[in-house]
């Protein structure tokens, strides 16, 4: 019987939700894509549990979409935001979700303005400046993006979420890389003028 409480600290992101193509229900050993920053996460969890995991890496989780969807992996794990992408694009399909207590996990956000700020709801934010926890994460950029987006309040511009950020708020603090490939993110905030990850 597995230790599950072993299997956490070995691969914490392995309790999000999962993907899976098509796996033979009497397969007894699970090709698990991860992206190639977690490789070595990932195979101190396969040794703990020799023969029921074996780790691929590809080159991020997009790219593992696409190893699952060809038959060269059988899962990964995947924050909720990208569960539309891996679907619609990768027809693949959520089959575990994590739970904490016999709950589902669930991310809660809030939006904090200065109490003499003249701004009364969402509508008002066009053309004031934000300040994000961070790029890629689920709290302090996709959920607010994504209701400002689902509220009609801003017009997604179809090139990237960062430009939608930089055609809607006046300035941004977005911290962190926005792309794992050095080029692409030197030329993302480079054309990104009124976003900055190096502002906190």
């Amino acid at each position: 019987m597995m230790d599950t409480n072993v299997y956490k600290r070995a691969f914490p992101l392995f309790w999000f939700l999962l993907l899976i193509a098509s796996v033979n229900t009497q397969k007894t050993n699970i090709l698990l894509c991860v992206p190639e920053d977690l490789i070595n996460e990932c195979h101190t969890m396969a040794n703990l549990f020799p023969g029921l995991i074996t780790c691929i890496s590809a080159k991020d989780k997009f790219a593992c979409m696409g190893t699952i969807a060809r038959g060269e992996a059988d899962t990964m794990n995947v924050d909720p935001e990208d569960l539309y992408l891996a679907g619609s694009i990768f027809g693949l399909e959520p089959f575990l979700m994590e739970e904490y207590e016999r709950r589902r996990f669930r991310y809660r956000a809030a939006v904090l303005i200065p109490k003499s700020s003249d701004i009364s709801s969402i509508n008002d934010l066009k053309g004031k400046k934000s300040c994000h926890t961070g790029y890629g994460r689920n709290a302090g950029w996709y959920m607010p993006m994504g209701q400002l987006i689902s509220e009609r309040v801003i017009q997604q511009d179809c090139r990237s979420l960062l430009h939608t950020a930089s055609n809607f708020f006046s300035q941004s603090c977005l911290p962190g890389r926005w792309s794992k490939d050095p080029l692409v993110d030197k030329h993302l905030s480079e054309s990104n003028l009124t976003l900055n990850y190096n502002c906190c």
